[in-house]
């Protein structure tokens, strides 16, 4: 009789135990994979607006801001865990946050985009979720160039039944006042006699030219020149000056390759008050039975931030 009553008390403690049998709620956690960065902007004095989409795309609104051509942008992306199959929120505090420049100056996120809709989910079989974040930057006019940074973002993640998660995030954008390149000369090779073998006609960046080969193409008449440019921008710009490998010019005949495409200046330096005015030559490959006429052709010469 004992007994009995005593098997009965213990199924009974056992059977009420809180838990008991039931898996544990997997807890729900946020981890930033990769920050929202818009890279490096050019911007004008009138400002403008760009937005970096959630799937890493950059897309000018007008032409006052722009991507540099060396200038990484990066959208946002955030990696969630929790209970499987359980939905959440995923809110961004605050929702049209500034980014603070080294001048004292800000410019504003004006609205963020989110690959989810209405920053809503569910937690997959495995309890993860992968989301990825963008916006739309607004740049007053005047801005000061610099370096711009929102510290102070939180991401919030609201999962029913626990406690409401948080992790800052940074957003930065670097923006930058354009350099601007003009042509201000072509170049010239002038009119030649080809030689009784092939051979090299130089330009010389810095002006003058000359023949390689003693048998090669000579100087009929004209001018020779090199293409000229004036660079213009911020005063103590670091720049580089990218130049093409080959050019080929089109006429009556085949093809006349243009090659050793060299510049008066060094490809990387700094920009000096006034702005800087360069040449660039190159060596011009002349075949002993090219065809006469008149031949043509285009390069282009880029200008970049270091």
């Amino acid at each position: 009789m004992n007994r009995s009553l005593l098997f009965r008390i213990m199924l009974s403690v056992l059977a009420c135990s809180p838990g008991f049998g039931q898996p544990k709620q997997a807890q729900s956690d946020i981890q930033v994979v990769q920050p929202l960065a818009f890279g490096g902007l050019l911007v004008s004095p009138f400002g403008g607006s760009v937005t970096l989409t959630e799937d890493g795309a950059l897309i000018p609104d007008g032409g006052g801001v722009v991507p540099g051509s060396q200038s990484p942008y990066t959208e946002a992306r955030i990696r969630l865990t929790g209970p499987p199959g359980l939905s959440f929120t995923l809110k961004v505090d605050p929702s049209s946050p500034l980014l603070g420049g080294t001048s004292g100056t800000a410019i504003r996120l004006a609205e963020f985009r989110c690959s989810l809709a209405g920053f809503r989910g569910t937690f997959d079989g495995s309890g993860q979720a992968e989301v990825k974040l963008g916006g739309r930057l607004d740049v007053p006019s005047g801005t000061a160039p610099g370096l711009y940074r929102a510290s102070q973002v939180n991401l919030q993640l609201q999962v029913p039944g626990q406690a409401a998660v948080t992790m800052p995030f940074m957003i930065s954008a670097l923006l930058r006042a354009p350099l601007y390149l003009n042509a201000t000369g072509d170049l010239d090779f002038g009119s030649l006699i080809p030689g009784t073998q092939t051979g090299v006609f130089e330009v010389l960046p810095a002006g003058g030219h000359q023949t390689r080969q003693a048998m090669g193409p000579n100087l009929f008449r004209g001018r020779p020149a090199p293409a000229t440019f004036q660079l213009q921008g911020p005063v103590g710009t670091s720049y580089s000056i990218q130049l093409p490998h080959k050019i080929l010019l089109q006429g009556v005949g085949q093809p006349l390759r243009v090659e050793g495409i060299t510049c008066s200046v060094a490809t990387n330096g700094v920009l000096p008050a006034g702005g800087l005015s360069f040449g660039v030559g190159a060596g011009l490959v002349v075949p002993p039975d090219q065809l006469p006429g008149i031949y043509r052709g285009t390069f282009v010469v880029t200008v970049n931030y270091q």
